[in-house]
């Protein structure tokens, strides 16, 4: 400790150079490690039954994270920043949910409802006869 003290008096006295270059470091290096990323985990389910739905998209609105739930409908957002994150959760056949949630905090709950397809008539029809095999 003191024949680091005794260099860096040494390197203040023959200049200001190693000083400010040292502190310029430092300032640029501060910011970095405070802005450490968190995660959010969680399980999407379906909300009448309560059953995990695996292979739901989820990811962190305004941002490029993106996660699959895997077959007991967990997942996990890693690589955010902020203390809130917008959280979507889609699937096919159930309305898509966004809600905030807090980023390190504990497992969240994302309920999907399922969504009704109205899809279009369709008819089919058919003629009594011979049946020929080709």
């Amino acid at each position: 400790m003191v024949r680091s003290l005794s260099i860096a008096l040494r390197s203040a006295a023959t200049g200001l150079v190693p000083i400010t270059f040292g502190l310029a470091l430092l300032s640029w290096l501060a910011p970095t490690a405070w802005a450490q990323s968190g995660t959010i985990t969680g399980t999407v389910v379906e909300a009448r039954s309560g059953r995990p739905l695996a292979d739901a998209a989820v990811r962190a609105e305004g941002t490029e994270i993106r996660a699959v739930t895997n077959a007991r409908g967990q997942f996990t957002l890693s690589g955010l920043t902020g203390p809130t994150a917008q959280v979507t959760a889609g699937h096919v056949g159930f309305q898509p949910r966004t809600q905030v949630e807090p980023v390190g905090g504990s497992p969240v709950r994302i309920d999907l409802s399922e969504l009704a397809v109205k899809l279009d008539e369709l008819v089919v029809t058919g003629t009594v006869g011979e049946a020929a095999s080709r």
